[in-house]
This record gives C-alpha cells, sequence and structure tokens, in this order.
C-alpha cells in the first residue's frame, strides 16, 4: 500500500529529483532520529526560504533540536521519515510553497495535530501572514527575542500535546 497512509511522497511538486544538498539532509535523517530520541529536546523541521536558517537554527538549538531543510521536496521526504515534534515554516516562502507543506502535514493522519509555526520578516497583516494564521498554530513576526520565540514555540507545543 502507498500513500499518506505509510508516509511515501506523492504529488507533483514533490516529483522533481532531490539535488546534493536534499540528500544531504536525508543521508543524516536516521542519525538524528536516533539521537533526539535520547537527549529530550522536541524535534523541529525548519523549512527555510528567504530566513538564515543558520541564524534560527543556532538561536533555538539549545532548546530545540532542529533539522533544516531549504526546499519543499526535502521537507516532505523529513515528514515521511522522521518523527517531529513540530514544524517551523519561513513567513516567506511563497503561498503555493507554504500551502503545500502544510497540506502535506496535514494529510497524514499521524501529522493532523502537530504544531505548525510560521516564522519571519513578513509585515503583520500581510498576504502571507494572513494566509499563514489560517493554517498555522502560530505566526511569529521578527523582530523578536530569543526568549519569547522558545515560549511563544513551547505554547504551540504544550496545546498540540
Amino acid at each position: 500500500m502507498t500513500g499518506a497512509a505509510d508516509g511515501r511522497l506523492r504529488g507533483r511538486s514533490v516529483e522533481r529529483p532531490l539535488n546534493g544538498s536534499d540528500r544531504s539532509v536525508l543521508s543524516s535523517l536516521a542519525d538524528l532520529g536516533v539521537a533526539a530520541s535520547g537527549d529530550g529536546r522536541p524535534v523541529a523541521l525548519l523549512v527555510a526560504g528567504d530566513i538564515d536558517p543558520g541564524q534560527v537554527s543556532k538561536r533555538l538549538d539549545a532548546h530545540f533540536r532542529m533539522i533544516v531543510t531549504t526546499n519543499l521536496p526535502a521537507a516532505v521526504s523529513v515528514l515521511a521519515e522522521v518523527r517531529l515534534d513540530f514544524v517551523l515554516i519561513d513567513a516567506a516562502l511563497t503561498d503555493p510553497a507554504m500551502m503545500e507543506l502544510i497540506t502535506q502535514v496535514r494529510v497524514r493522519q499521524w501529522l493532523r495535530d502537530l504544531p505548525i509555526i510560521c516564522y519571519g520578516s513578513a509585515a503583520p497583516g500581510s498576504a502571507v501572514s494572513r494566509l499563514a494564521g489560517l493554517a498555522a498554530h502560530d505566526v511569529i513576526v521578527e523582530p523578536v527575542s530569543t526568549d519569547e520565540l522558545v515560549s511563544r514555540i513551547s505554547a504551540a507545543l504544550s496545546v498540540g500535546r
């Protein structure tokens, strides 16, 4: 059996071959899954578009185990392979890419309650923020302190459990 029920990828938007950086992310997933289960930190998927994923990851790494991807196919592959506690999406992703990722999360029954948080420098009230607010648990707009960022993510995690 294939499809959403067993976590295999489907859909036109994820059919393109993975590039070298995608393979790099996927090759380390098994190690991350094992390590994440042992250290007690929640596991997060950060899907970066325009934001600097290294900077965001540094801010959050003490609190969460971050898996960083920069495109939709790699992100969907992570969804299929790793038990995640939340997804952090760059609010600057295009509307179709953001909605496709959210759809890929929601069609998997075991991920339907997974907290999705949109993060970035999109102006409050922008089309991206409104769209993200409809489908996400929270929209966090920069500038925000690391403490507030961690607190808001932790609040979304506690609601999702």
